[in-house]
């Protein structure tokens, strides 16, 4: 990226038709990211056919991915010093480029593992910039309705990259085509990106704004030199931040071990088609999407965040469970899948939305200038607790 686009800050904030294409451009910037990093699991088996890639090495891949993107989120916490939009932009440029002109020239699985490592650092840094990036034009009042919209990107994201594999795959059966294919989207996204964000000036974004209102008040303080916070990591690893990282973590294993392994799962157990499995796929996503966006405008409305927050666990959880013995049952049938895929996707959509919200509020309440810091505490905190599971997976898992 160019050194002029990170001197495109705003001083005021945006209203009126500008937010909404700057909240349009960060939401396909979402989804761009959520394409690359997902494609890999619509196509896994294709991947260990081509290479003669034990299930385990493949295993071994997405822990390697996801484990040095510990050091891309940790690295995007110094978008609070140097920006968020050189983060965002540059890091979805390299990561097109990756997925179209990288990993699909992979010969051996060897060159797999290389590129999708490369991929992971950048997705770990582009997981934490883009956050914060919404976080600094959305007030509180308006922060789970903006974060849902930022949930959306991985949502949307996954539901795409398996439409399109559900309705490509047949056609183009060779997961070179997918990559390239959701490489492309992403690269004119990038492109589009680079000249469309904007930031806020520091003096702006390290302010604590609540409701609409005090934008003004905000850009006052701003001119007037009197915003004293200052980014620091001390400030944000205090005991309330580190174990809601952790707590929402744990609640994401489900999320991660589906995208990475339900369609080769169903593919290996049920005798699954790709385009099948990737159909079936679809469903969860699909409803995440919905739920995320209305969960986020009535936590605002209403003024809450715990409570979805704890019904979303309480769904989730039975979703899961009742996921866990359908998986044993070689008769259940895909209509079952659907309905206990919903249930799953309905406690996704109430959950992670209310979280982020809380998460981004509980982080201004320490230092409102460490806002890319303390979500690059749950970034890390997440791929840890990740990595932990995929590594006792890959024992449990033949």
């Amino acid at each position: 990226m160019s050194a002029s686009l990170a001197n495109r800050s705003l001083r005021a904030f945006p209203t009126g038709p500008m937010q909404l294409t700057h909240l349009a451009v960060v939401l396909a910037t979402a989804i761009a990211y959520a394409l690359t990093a997902q494609v890999s699991g619509t196509v896994a088996s294709p991947i260990m056919a081509d290479f003669a890639m034990p299930f385990g090495f493949y295993v071994g891949v997405s822990i390697a991915s996801i484990a040095v993107g510990v050091l891309g989120s940790l690295a995007a916490g110094l978008a609070d010093r140097v920006g968020r939009v050189n983060l965002v932009a540059g890091g979805l440029l390299l990561d097109a480029l990756l997925t179209v002109f990288g990993t699909p020239l992979a010969g051996s699985q060897n060159a797999f593992l290389v590129f999708t490592v490369l991929t992971g650092v950048i997705q770990g840094a582009g997981g934490v910039a883009l956050p914060a990036l919404v976080r600094d034009f959305a007030p509180q009042v308006h922060r789970a309705t903006a974060m849902a919209m930022w949930s959306l990107g991985p949502v949307v994201g996954a539901l795409v990259v398996h439409a399109l594999a559900s309705a490509t795959e047949t056609a183009h059966p060779g997961w070179r085509y997918q990559y390239r294919l959701c490489g492309s989207i992403a690269l004119a996204v990038a492109v589009a990106a680079a000249f469309l964000l904007r930031e806020l000036s520091p003096a702006l974004r390290n302010q604590v704004v609540v409701v609409s209102r005090e934008a003004g008040l905000a850009e006052l303080r701003a001119a007037a030199g009197h915003v004293t916070d200052r980014p620091s990591w001390r400030s944000v690893l205090r005991v309330d931040v580190v174990t809601s990282a952790v707590a929402i973590s744990v609640y994401l294993v489900f999320y991660y071990t589906q995208v990475g392994f339900f369609v080769v799962f169903l593919m290996t157990t049920f005798s699954y088609s790709g385009a099948s499995a990737n159909g079936l796929v679809t469903w969860y996503w699909g409803v995440s999407a919905a739920a995320l966006v209305a969960t986020g405008a009535m936590s605002d409305r209403l003024g809450v965040r715990k409570p979805f927050m704890v019904a979303g666990g309480v769904v989730s959880a039975a979703g899961s469970a009742v996921l866990a013995v359908c998986t044993t049952r070689p008769d259940t049938s895909h209509a079952t899948f659907v309905a206990v895929m919903v249930l799953a996707a309905v406690g996704n959509g109430l959950t992670f939305g209310p979280w982020m919200a809380s998460h981004t509020e509980l982080v201004e309440r320490h230092n409102a200038a460490a806002a890319a810091s303390g979500l690059a505490v749950w970034s890390a905190i997440n791929k840890i607790v990740v990595v932990s599971v995929l590594i006792a997976f890959a024992f449990v898992v033949t």
